[in-house]
């Protein structure tokens, strides 16, 4: 996640006025460096005009910060080493704590945690010395960064309590904000995500009544990163961007390394993998160019996933041995759990299961040592499918018992209750706060917090709707994120044994209860149709029926994967869960019902849909035209449906299910026209202008050109 920068110099009160304008200077750098520069230098020439050495070393001072700020480690490094001993031969002892100070921040973007934190307590000392309280806090926070990235996060969460307390009681909102958004992240990392979302709406409600950018970013992009880990892409995607935009605009280097990976990341989980790459190799190079070591690692190891999830393992590998080597030489744990989930699966993809389980097994004593439950629920998914695949079922079920139950603690019904309430709170909060900023009525404020409150609950009882799914017999997910559940079993990448089986799996769902011949097959999965392929094809076909009925006894037929003239049908029964195949069937059907009957079936099909068929597949020639012909068929039903809405005047819901659409394309023009045109039918004229600047945005940033010009018209 963002950190928020210790950058509190800021509030420094020195004596006289032309420290003042220093103060002021270091205040403006996080919003306008430019702006800061010109104040500093006009202080500057004051304190040559009147030979004030202390201010004088204030200046010098300042341009570290501004090298630190613009991600320019090295100089800020030599002026906070060089400012030291000015202040130290003033004995100007805040001044001291402040360059000690910097040189600790440096050094922790650096990766050098252990002398950061030397630095850093060192800073504090002299601060308490002094009785400053406000550089106590400033550079615990600091310290506390430091700490955290080390995984000793109590020790850590104690440090920022304490800044917590301190900025309280100097009534410091932005130091309080500040620190709201590195609590959290140190929530977020344990998989307490209700925690970190709290914190976090705090932080961004005080940055946007304060007009603090950088925290406002900081707060956007954090709160995107929680969305993405609780599967919310297409929502921490929007947040994510927002942050990046703002952190462009400020030139924060650093910060937008950390945004364009969690883009990546985003994209990834949406199965757009060709995104995923762009992203992560420009927060990689970012990263490396201003020397950023943890998200140089973070990126590296981000690169490696997304080729390993195109099979490319000669690629992934190098990108994971890289990040690893960085996380070991600055002692960040955290990401050392993640990089080694990673290697142990190119382990698995290479038939060494004793050696990956070995890894695993030390990344899961790291990860309890650190006290990450979403990472031990990594390694536990992991670990299960490794011991089936190496027959030791009574270690299986041990592992999927203790799955369960740390399931049920972070995703149980109370805390998701819990989350639901407080982010309908944040999001009835934004709404009251829009509409105080664009005039909306009291009477439409009322109609869109009713539609906030049924998106909320729409949203929560899709988790509930795949939580009951898994308790069907089959169920297949193609949506988004592919999985199959056989009888409670989720096949995992060691049950289909090889890549090709489950894309020979895949092609025949696609064409569920149809024959499809042995020829066609090789043709389309291997490009082939020679003895040697006809040999290979067998075999998958044997993988394939391993991985549905594990107890198939050898040359016994499966109920399954049926055989007919050098042919294959996959079929499984009327009470199988299959989404898309319900998702056309529930379309096929709606265009024979009444009104009323076609509706809630449009509302069921728009509902089912929660993202690109076999994105996985993103780059597999045989998965294009039926991923095209549901997106089609996915945008002209949520289209209908919101016609529908309209012409019964729930002119709400309508909007909401556009807003659904956007969220999945951007730059869809007839979503717009519906949108607009509801904007204009219920005379919300705040929200047609902010949509339509939303609009050029996204057509700006996407296609670079200006939306459609028959757009303009709605806003007459």
């Amino acid at each position: 996640m963002a950190k928020q920068k210790s950058k509190s110099m800021s509030d420094e009160k020195p004596a006289h006025e032309l420290n003042e304008r220093i103060a002021r200077a270091l205040a403006l750098m996080q919003e306008d460096i430019p702006a800061a520069l010109k104040l500093m230098e006009e202080a500057r020439q004051h304190a040559l005009e009147e030979n004030d050495e202390s201010t004088l070393a204030w200046c010098e001072f300042a341009e570290g910060f501004a090298a630190y700020f613009r991600a320019e480690y090295s100089a800020t490094m030599e002026m906070a080493q060089k400012t030291q001993q000015r202040f130290d031969k003033l004995q100007d002892k805040l001044g001291l704590c402040a360059a000690i100070r910097l040189e600790g921040m440096t050094l922790v973007n650096q990766g050098n945690y252990p002398k950061a934190i030397q630095k850093l307590s060192q800073s504090v000392e002299i601060a308490e010395a002094i009785n400053h309280a406000k550089s106590v806090a400033d550079a615990l926070m600091s310290l506390a960064i430091a700490k955290e990235h080390l995984g000793n996060k109590d020790e850590a969460a104690t440090d920022y309590f304490k800044c917590f307390a301190i900025y309280g009681k100097l009534r410091d909102k932005r130091g309080y904000a500040r620190v709201a958004n590195n609590l959290a992240a140190i929530y977020f990392n344990i998989g307490e995500y209700r925690n970190a979302l709290e914190y976090l709406f705090e932080s961004l409600n005080a940055a946007e009544d304060l007009g603090l950018r950088h925290i406002l970013a900081a707060s956007l992009a954090n709160i995107g990163a929680v969305y993405g880990a609780m599967d919310e892409h297409t929502t921490a995607l929007g947040y994510e961007l927002e942050g990046l935009s703002i952190y462009e605009t400020l030139g924060d280097k650093r910060n937008i390394s950390v945004c364009l990976n969690n883009i990546g990341n985003r994209y990834r989980s949406l199965g757009d993998y060709a995104n995923a790459i762009r992203y992560h190799r420009k927060s990689l190079t970012t990263a490396e160019t201003i020397g950023y070591q943890k998200e140089h690692s973070e990126a590296a190891w981000n690169l490696g996933s997304d080729y390993a999830l195109i099979k490319d393992f000669a690629s992934a590998e190098p990108y994971f041995q890289v990040a690893l080597a960085i996380a070991e030489r600055i002692g960040n744990k955290i990401l050392n759990v993640d990089i080694q989930i990673s290697l142990a699966n190119i382990l698995v993809s290479k038939g060494e299961l004793t050696n990956a389980l070995t890894v695993i097994e030390k990344a899961d004593a790291l990860a309890k040592e650190l006290g990450s439950k979403k990472k031990q629920l990594a390694l536990l998914t992991e670990s299960i499918g490794i011991y089936r695949s190496l027959g030791e079922t009574e270690k299986s079920a041990e592992r999927e018992e203790e799955e369960r139950k740390l399931k049920e603690e972070i995703f149980g019904e109370e805390e998701k209750r819990k989350t639901k309430a407080l982010i309908e709170k944040h999001e009835l909060e934004k709404a009251r706060r829009e509409a105080e900023k664009y005039g909306i009525s009291t009477n439409e404020l009322a109609s869109f917090q009713e539609a906030i409150r049924a998106s909320v609950e729409k949203k929560f009882k899709t988790s509930d709707s795949r939580r009951e799914q898994e308790k069907k017999n089959i169920v297949i997910r193609t949506f988004g994120k592919f999985e199959v559940t056989i009888d409670g079993r989720k096949l995992s990448k060691e049950d289909w044994q090889r890549k090709k089986a489950r894309d020979v799996f895949k092609y025949l769902l696609i064409h569920y209860r149809k024959a499809i011949t042995t020829e066609e097959l090789a043709e389309q999965l291997w490009q082939s149709g020679s003895r040697e392929i006809a040999t290979a094809l067998k075999t998958t076909i044997s993988h394939l029926r391993k991985a549905l009925e594990p107890t198939l006894p050898a040359y016994q037929p499966s109920k399954y994967l049926t055989t007919q003239d050098h042919a294959y049908i996959l079929d499984f029964g009327d009470e199988a869960e299959i989404d898309f195949v319900e998702f056309k069937l529930l379309l096929n059907t709606a265009k024979r019902e009444s009104v009323k009957a076609k509706e809630k079936k449009l509302e069921q099909a728009v509902q089912m849909y929660q993202g690109y068929f076999l994105s996985e597949d993103a780059f597999e020639d045989w998965a294009a035209f039926e991923r095209e012909s549901l997106n089609e068929k996915f945008f002209s039903a949520a289209i209908e449906l919101g016609t529908i809405y309209q012409k019964e005047e729930r002119y709400q819901e309508a909007i909401s299910i556009g807003r659904r659409i956007l969220e999945i394309d951007r730059i869809y023009e007839p979503v717009y026209d519906q949108l607009f045109q509801l904007f204009v039918k219920t005379n919300q004229t705040a929200e047609l202008k902010k949509l339509y600047d939303e609009c050029k945005a996204a057509f700006n940033k996407e296609l670079n050109i200006d939306p459609p010009q028959r757009f303009k018209q709605y806003l007459r």
